[in-house]
């Protein structure tokens, strides 16, 4: 299932001044997300528009993906696909960073732990079933 953009609320008021809504849909769009942590996952699955559907969750082996796709991964400090609040952080086309330049130690200081909320590839990942360790149907 290709999920939506509904939570994009305030989008109009929080991209980027070096960006535009028109580059910052793109970039999401031309992406492909993972959930790094469990937490991060549950949270997806149990918002409100997923609970009564049916879901199908793949496990990806990390190392085997940042080999082969280390080049496209970007990283995020928080969920670019949601600005439900006014106070969101900016949006814009560089919102995610690759793996070499994340402040992950920064971030994590700074956010009480969170520093890390999207890992995301682009172009997509053709061989994400040569690197899948478990596929879970969630039926609620």
């Amino acid at each position: 299932m290709i999920r939506d953009q509904k939570p994009l609320k305030f989008i109009d008021q929080k991209i980027e001044p070096t960006s535009c809504l028109e580059l910052f849909l793109e970039a999401l769009s031309s992406r492909v997300f993972f959930a790094p942590t469990r937490e991060r996952l549950e949270r997806l699955l149990n918002a409100r528009e997923y609970q009564g559907s049916p879901q199908i969750v793949l496990t990806v082996d990390t190392r085997t993906l940042v080999s082969r796709y280390e080049q496209m991964i970007r990283l995020c400090r928080f969920n670019s696909g949601a600005c439900t609040q006014v106070n969101h952080p900016p949006r814009g086309h560089e919102s995610w960073q690759p793996i070499s330049s994340y402040p992950y130690e920064e971030y994590r200081r700074r956010y009480k732990g969170v520093a890390l909320v999207e890992v995301t590839v682009l172009q997509g990942v053709p061989d994400i079933l040569e690197m899948t360790t478990d596929v879970e149907e969630l039926v609620p």
